[in-house]
């Protein structure tokens, strides 16, 4: 993963509708509420639910805005309004039904609709939710619904549709802050890519309507095309800011590379660091938690981890209040933690080899471990890579998927990591899915020269579908290598060709392999990897096809 232009998107945990993470959620559901729980669950106390309404958008908007409640058959209008918004507190419910939250009866998600999608979105949240309290899911719901269209019970979307989801006390998913403000679109396009939405650096997301997953939705095109977009805001509605970062601001380093694999520093303390924080959390009262995390943990840590704040932790309470809501999970994480921060020995190891294969190389001055919120397997500063420990502590015998990391997977993603930073042409932003590819490809080719891939499923079916369906996929990528989107080629879980993830890293791969046997000279073809600018010509040269060489993945030749 290119950790310098993004989070690693296999992070597990996700919020519904935060736009950054919007590629990364078509993971195939799970099973997590397989059905519907007593519906006492889902209902409110009235008077906190018409708060909590209200408080999805700016006092101004929501004060004069119609409030309904959940009851036991659907929504009710609780408060009637006279400027033509709609406020509600959204339950899993009004969501897509292959959503893995779907029947949760934590979801609490306050949202104030303008008068458009009141008019025009409102209707299908209503139904939807009818349907489901009278035990509707999928195929029967989506008959009904597609029935009501035919008969005109159901409006077109109207342009403009859009709503506020901004309330501080909302519950949106299990996973991540649970929350996060923003603002939607209800939009009659079929293309994300005419918002430019889910694209590297953009602050636009985007996903399907009826459906979790873009493949789901193929299935029923008849349905109107309707696509929500995503924009992330800085403050909640009453003003406050979403995250705190000014104590803990990243420094102004500038980094910072050695040649010398020795001078590499694995910097593990912020590790210990946070393993004291938590077990002296659990000795005090929950209001006091966050001031022990802040002094133990935040003040108390590395570069590393002040540069890894602003993103990720973003203050002590947002930490606090993760890992206290999820001691359970940390208290099992534990012990394979500690095998995590156990690879800096491999690591080390790793760094020799590399060095061995290709002298020019250069290494991160620092590789730091901290612990964070489960958001993000890691990132790099100018001061070094930076991963999160919690992030590679999947449990035995947790059920397969490929968000489920691992400790000995570590090295390898440090080597992939340490490649992306002798890179000259990383892509930043808009650029062609070409070079996303070959850049990707790259940093797993070089680090498979250095340490096998991976064991994980994830690598095996990458190759044994690619392996199959090899020419298909390369006259494809030919034909998409100008498009400046990145799906179903990377960074989504389920791509709606039914392709493994990430099948442009193995495209990239596969290209750097055909390079890389046909050079005589194997330091310069390493080089030539790294400093690739045009990558048109750099696919020309490598003399790729799909039998351009053997289908199976490098065994490492550095020791």
């Amino acid at each position: 993963m290119r950790m310098r232009v993004k989070a690693i998107v296999w992070s597990a945990t996700f919020l519904l509708t935060l736009p950054s993470l919007w590629p990364a959620l078509a993971q195939t559901p799970g099973t997590r509420y397989p059905s519907m729980a007593p519906v006492e669950q889902y209902l409110m106390d009235r008077d906190a639910e018409i708060a909590l309404a209200r408080s999805a958008a700016p006092e101004s908007v929501s004060r004069d805005a119609t409030v309904l409640v959940l009851g036991r058959q659907g929504y009710e209008t609780a408060v009637k309004g006279k400027n033509g918004f709609v406020c509600l507190v959204a339950r899993g419910l009004v969501g897509p039904p292959d959503w893995p939250e779907y029947w949760s009866p934590k979801v609490r998600g306050a949202e104030c609709l303008n008068p458009q999608a009141a008019r025009s979105i409102l209707p299908y949240h209503e139904l939807r939710t009818k349907l489901a309290l009278a035990g509707d899911r999928t195929e029967s719901a989506m008959d009904k619904i597609r029935a009501a269209l035919r008969q005109g019970e159901l409006p077109a979307l109207e342009p403009g549709a859009m709503s506020y989801m901004m309330a501080k006390g909302s519950y949106l998913t299990d996973d991540g802050d649970h929350n996060g403000p923003h603002v939607m679109f209800y939009m009659s396009v079929a293309d994300q890519a005419d918002w430019g939405a889910n694209l590297h650096g953009s602050p636009v997301g985007s996903g399907p309507f009826w459906f979790f997953s873009e493949s789901a939705s193929q299935k029923y095109k008849d349905l109107p095309t309707i696509r929500v977009f995503t924009v992330s805001v800085a403050d909640w509605s009453d003003g406050t800011p979403a995250a705190v970062l000014a104590p803990y601001a990243s420094a102004d380093t500038t980094t910072i590379a050695t040649q010398d694999p020795a001078e590499a520093q694995i910097v593990t303390s912020d590790v210990d660091h946070f393993w004291r924080a938590f077990d002296d959390a659990a000795k005090v009262p929950p209001e006091q938690r966050a001031a022990i995390y802040a002094k133990e943990y935040f003040d108390a840590g590395s570069q590393g981890l002040k540069d890894f704040i602003p993103g990720r932790l973003k203050s002590p309470a947002a930490l606090s209040a993760y890992v206290e809501s999820h001691r359970e999970f940390y208290e099992k994480a534990r012990p394979r933690i500690r095998q995590v921060v156990a690879q800096n020995v491999a690591i080390a190891a790793a760094f020799r080899r590399l060095k061995a294969l290709y002298p020019d190389i250069k290494f991160p001055k620092h590789v730091y471990f901290v612990v964070g919120r489960r958001t993000s397997g890691g990132t790099s500063s100018d001061d070094g890579i930076i991963m999160g420990a919690e992030m590679y502590a999947t449990a035995p015998g947790t059920p397969y998927n490929y968000a489920n990391l691992t400790p000995g997977m570590v090295p390898f993603y440090v080597v992939h990591e340490t490649i992306h930073f002798n890179q000259i042409s990383l892509p930043e932003g808009d650029t062609p899915l070409l070079q996303d590819v070959v850049a990707e490809g790259t940093a797993d080719f070089i680090a498979s020269l250095v340490l096998p891939e991976p064991t994980e499923r994830q690598y095996a079916d990458r190759w044994q579908y690619g392996c199959a369906n090899e020419a298909t996929l390369a006259a494809r990528l030919l034909q998409d290598q100008d498009i400046k989107k990145l799906q179903p080629w990377m960074f989504t879980f389920t791509p709606e060709t039914g392709w493994p993830p990430d099948m442009g890293y193995w495209m990239g791969y596969r290209i750097d392999q055909a390079f890389y046997a046909r050079a005589k000279d194997k330091t310069a073809a390493l080089r030539a990897m790294l400093q690739a600018k045009d990558f048109k010509a750099y696919l020309k040269a490598s003399g790729y096809t799909a039998t351009a060489t053997v289908c199976e993945p490098e065994k490492p030749i550095a020791r």
